[in-house]
């Protein structure tokens, strides 16, 4: 059996020629300590010079401790040394599960633990809270240059969402509605301290499981501090839209709006449709579509839209970008929103 003594911190002697650099871990260790308590014993030979332990003792160092747990063992000179590169060495092998971790991680946040004392640094914590999927780890694919998905964005909506995203003044919050599988929200949260997902369906990473315009209702002044808010949406989000500017009436800040519009297809092909009801033309009737002047006119509709919802609310709209993708079907716009 091993024994655990305590011993005065000034007693040990480091290994002067250890080629573990540990220095940058020293304040973490230390923050670790301080929460947790010093749990895992230093090892040292019968000299007290250190095996294993080098970076506690620094950070118990640090933190003015005047004794720490130590473990004594009867080692050669030769078997000291390569004992502390294979502990330091075997320690680099193993690899984490980042969706367990990501789990272990929330629940403990939810349990009120501080995560900034568990030794990631807050680059590493967003990352890691922020993952999609298990596939979507910034360790794993994105390393290498891919990401499951990436084939079913068409490059200019990517390119023109990323632009928009750049236009934000701050990057602190950004509303990813009809988020889907995540594959707008993945270069998101790349970009933004945190992310918002809202979607109907029950995919991965979605914080609201909801119809858009419920979330608007209901959650909506919740995140009002928002700087981006993408209406990505597979339909026409003529409703949502219309939903969303009055709520916000009271907002101060400029913000990004971006807005997926695929009514296109359903111009081209549809007997009739409610244009009032989608974009605020003319009276509320049905208009029969007899040519294709409101496939034509599509892009003008959404302009207009937007226009008339600014006008109303009280603010004042410019476009950022402006792309007619799926072979024209669907439109992807980046528009400035500013206060009057």
């Amino acid at each position: 059996m091993l024994e655990v003594q305590e011993i005065e911190t000034v007693k040990l002697n480091p290994w002067n020629d250890n080629p573990r650099l540990n220095d940058h871990a020293v304040d973490a260790v230390a923050e670790s300590i301080r929460s947790f308590g010093f749990t895992v014993p230093i090892l040292c030979d019968h000299n007290l010079t250190i095996i294993a332990g080098h970076t506690r003792w620094k950070a118990a160092n640090k933190l003015g401790m005047n004794t720490v747990p130590v473990i004594v063992v009867e080692m050669t000179d030769a078997q000291r040394r390569a004992f502390a590169i294979a502990d330091n060495k075997t320690a680099e092998i193993a690899d984490w599960d980042f969706p367990k971790l990501k789990e272990v991680i929330e629940k403990l946040r939810s349990e009120d633990v501080d995560i900034n004392n568990l030794g990631f640094n807050d680059e590493e914590l967003r990352d890691l809270l922020n993952q999609i999927s298990p596939e979507h780890n910034m360790n794993s694919h994105l390393s290498k240059g891919y990401v499951e998905g990436i084939d079913s964005i068409d490059p200019l909506k990517l390119a023109y969402r990323l632009e928009s995203a750049c236009h934000c003044g701050k990057r602190n919050l950004a509303i990813d509605l009809f988020s889907g599988q995540g594959h707008l929200s993945f270069w998101y949260e790349r970009l933004f301290n945190k992310v918002i997902r809202i979607d109907k369906e029950k995919y991965v990473g979605i914080d609201f499981n909801q119809k858009a315009e419920i979330f608007l209702k209901e959650h909506l002044h919740e995140y009002s501090d928002f700087d981006f808010i993408d209406f990505d949406d597979e339909g026409c989000p003529g409703k949502e839209l219309q939903l969303f500017f009055p709520l916000i009436r009271d907002k101060k800040e400029p913000f990004i709006l971006c807005v997926t519009d695929g009514m296109g297809l359903a111009l081209k092909v549809r007997g009739k449709i409610n244009l009032y009801d989608k974009y605020l033309f003319g009276v509320n009737e049905v208009i029969k579509i007899k040519d294709n002047v409101p496939y034509e006119q599509f892009d003008r509709y959404l302009t207009h839209l937007v226009d008339t919802l600014c006008t109303r609310n009280g603010f004042c709209s410019r476009v950022l970008n402006w792309y007619r993708g799926a072979e024209g079907n669907v439109i992807y716009a980046g528009f400035e929103i500013v206060p009057k």
